[in-house]
C-alpha cells in the first residue's frame, strides 16, 4: 500500500458507503432507486469498519479495483489488515457530500469522513481530537450483485469540511 492513510480514507469511505447492508428491496420487495442502495451500502461499509471486519468490507470493493496509488483490491485488502492490527478501535464520523449517477451502472460519491480511536459525536470532537479527515472520491460500480468500489482517490481536509 503506497499511503498509510488509504486504510482510514477507504474504511471511512466504504463504511459510509454501506448502512442498510443487503438493503436493495424496499417494503413489499420492490427494488430500491441507485441512489438509495448507494447511501445504504456506504453506511454498512462504515459499520463493518468500525467493527473491524476486514472481509467484510473487502466484500465491497471490486475485483478490478485500482486506483492512482497503483493499488488493487488485494493491496488494498492487506493494507486495510494491516491497519486493523495497529489500531484496533476505530470511530467514523462522515458525510456524503456528493453522489452522482453517470448511467444506471456508475456513480461518483465524494465523502468527507473523520476517523478517530475514541467515540467521536460530530466534528468538534474531530477537531479537538486531532482526528484524522479525508475528503474521499469514489467511483462505484453495480456489478450484478450490487454496488462495489472500483476506485478511490482520497486527500486530507479539515474537520469543518463535515459541517
Amino acid at each position: 500500500m503506497k499511503s498509510p492513510s488509504l486504510v482510514y480514507a477507504l474504511a471511512v469511505a466504504c463504511s459510509a458507503f454501506l448502512l442498510g447492508g443487503a438493503g436493495t428491496l424496499g417494503c413489499g420487495g420492490e427494488e430500491l432507486p441507485a441512489e438509495e442502495q448507494i447511501r445504504a451500502r456506504l453506511a454498512e461499509i462504515e459499520r463493518l469498519a468500525e467493527a473491524g471486519d476486514v472481509a467484510g468490507v473487502k466484500e465491497f470493493i471490486s475485483e478490478g479495483y485500482a486506483d492512482a496509488a497503483g493499488n488493487d483490491r488485494r493491496a488494498l485488502a492487506a493494507w486495510l489488515t494491516f491497519q486493523r492490527m495497529q489500531h484496533r478501535n476505530l470511530y467514523v464520523w462522515s458525510r456524503i457530500r456528493s453522489l452522482e449517477l453517470s448511467d444506471p451502472e456508475r456513480a461518483a460519491v465524494v465523502i468527507v469522513a473523520g476517523m478517530a480511536a475514541s467515540p467521536v459525536s460530530g466534528p468538534a470532537d474531530l477537531a479537538r481530537m486531532r482526528a484524522d479527515v479525508y475528503e474521499i472520491d469514489l467511483d462505484l460500480a453495480d456489478e450484478g450483485g450490487g454496488w462495489r468500489v472500483v476506485s478511490a482517490t482520497w486527500r486530507p481536509t479539515q474537520p469543518t469540511d463535515l459541517l
